[in-house]
């Protein structure tokens, strides 16, 4: 089986616009046509598409297949490469996830989300061409994103919050960690410790919402690792919102470091 949906439908945000040509469905795989385009101004920032794209149908996630796995498909379509994009450049290819259900009672349409430095850019697709669907965009009502962009060093360990990601079930924190030390130095993310805290509430991990890639236990020396740690849904609209990572290094006394980020959420008119 196999059921092609054209769509041409482009999304633009700060200077970055990504265009979803078609999405191809087969028994095997789901494959997501692209181009995106960086089209800042030559001295700008690179952008970088974060961790993996990810595909909903209704409750269930169609998981990612890499270049690098023996699902991919291999008709002559390269994986398009998300990350890092200069100004002035753009990139196509394919995204492909694991097959979608066409059973009866099968969702009729597949989210595409793709996250960036920038923005997420989400997509919603039809099963069936000729059904018309506005692609998702930031300001979603369900899901609402601070860019944050903060850094903390400690015992030669960087710890940088690029974003949270507010929804009704979970809050995501996009996070990137670099053990700096030597070769034979590994750190230890202690995931299990970490919480959040607003006001006078405490708010720990949860396995609710997408599945994003998970930040490894051990990290060895130079190694740089991204991932993301999910809380319990925290309230966008009651202000800042502590964030403590707790970190351990193998260095003789194996010292335990907590990385803090204080987020400010920005005021709204409604």
């Amino acid at each position: 089986m196999k059921k092609i949906v054209n769509l041409e439908q482009s999304l633009t945000k700060r200077g970055i616009k990504v265009t979803l040509h078609k999405v191809e469905f087969t028994t095997n795989y789901t494959r997501a046509f692209l181009k995106i385009e960086n089209s800042n101004e030559p001295h700008s920032n690179l952008v970088n598409f974060v961790l993996e794209p990810v595909a909903m149908q209704g409750k269930k996630q169609l998981r990612y297949i890499s270049r690098f796995k023996k699902d991919f498909p291999q008709d002559g379509f390269s994986e398009i490469n998300f990350s890092p994009i200069p100004p002035g450049v753009e990139e196509e290819g394919v995204a492909v996830f694991h097959p979608v259900g066409f059973t009866p009672d099968s969702p009729r349409t597949v989210i595409l989300r793709f996250d960036s430095t920038v923005s997420p850019f989400i997509f919603e697709v039809p099963l069936e061409e000729g059904v018309q669907v506005r692609p998702k965009v930031e300001e979603d009502s369900t899901i609402k994103v601070v860019e944050v962009g903060q850094t903390r060093i400690a015992g030669g360990v960087l710890i940088t919050l690029h974003k949270v990601e507010f929804a009704e079930e979970y809050t995501a924190v996009f996070l990137i960690l670099e053990n700096k030390n030597g070769e034979h130095s590994d750190i230890f993310f202690d995931e299990t410790e970490c919480r959040a805290i607003q006001q006078n509430k405490q708010f720990w991990r949860t396995f609710e919402g997408p599945k994003y890639r998970q930040i490894k236990v051990s990290i060895p020396g130079g190694i740089k690792e991204e991932g993301v740690v999910k809380f319990e849904a925290i309230d966008y609209n009651k202000g800042k919102i502590r964030f403590e990572f707790p970190v351990i290094t193998n260095i003789q006394d194996r010292k335990r470091y907590r990385f803090i980020f204080n987020v400010s959420i920005p005021r709204t008119n409604s």
